[in-house]
């Protein structure tokens, strides 16, 4: 089964003409531009581009009615499109041969985003390289403020550090002191157990 679904815009104004003969048809070519579903931030596209060629009363459609911009749901196959360049070299390609096409938005939408001058697709790569700025531009800000959060909260720790060790240090002299304390007391009370013995007299300066 060969069958492929396309839905995207128009970049550029189709390009039709007839075949020669007494029975001549219209044959109509275009390219589509159809959006990523996913997008990687390094992507370098956010959309691929596909060639169509329809043929006929399809063809004659297209000349009628689409132009660039104009948003399409197209049906068809893939085709082999090789062929040999200027300098000898083959050239691997594929195209749509399209089997149905049909609006995909309404007339009223597509007379809104259809700007009929220059090159839809340039204007396509150019609206993503916007976009794709746009994309560092807020990476870069987000790692800024990644940073000062870092190094805020550095200082912060820093700072419950130098309090929590001021703390230490305080429990440790009142400990001492407690110490010390409690040596006189123990002292004290040594003096006056013993039978005759004032501890006044033996009172530390």
């Amino acid at each position: 089964m060969n069958q492929s679904i396309l839905m995207g815009r128009l970049t550029r104004d189709p390009e039709v003409r007839y075949s020669s003969g007494e029975d001549a048809i219209a044959i109509a070519n275009f390219r589509m531009a159809v959006d990523r579903p996913f997008v990687r931030k390094d992507d370098e596209e956010k959309a691929d581009f596909f060639s169509c060629t329809a043929f006929g009363k399809r063809a004659e459609f297209v000349e009628d009615y689409l132009r660039k911009g104009v948003k399409v749901l197209v049906t068809g196959r893939l085709q082999n499109d090789n062929y040999t360049n200027r300098d000898g070299d083959k050239v691997y390609a594929m195209k749509i041969i399209v089997n149905n096409i049909e609006f995909a938005e309404s007339k009223k939408a597509n007379q809104e985003d259809r700007d009929t001058d220059g090159n839809y697709e340039e204007d396509y790569r150019e609206e993503d390289r916007r976009d794709r700025s746009s994309r560092r531009d807020r990476d870069n800000r987000q790692d800024r403020n990644n940073s000062s959060r870092r190094n805020e909260d550095s200082r912060n720790r820093r700072s419950d550090d130098g309090r929590s060790d001021r703390g230490r240090s305080e429990n440790r002299r009142d400990s001492r002191s407690d110490s010390r304390q409690r040596g006189r007391r123990d002292v004290d009370d040594e003096f006056r157990n013993v039978d005759g013995v004032n501890a006044e007299d033996y009172a530390f300066n």
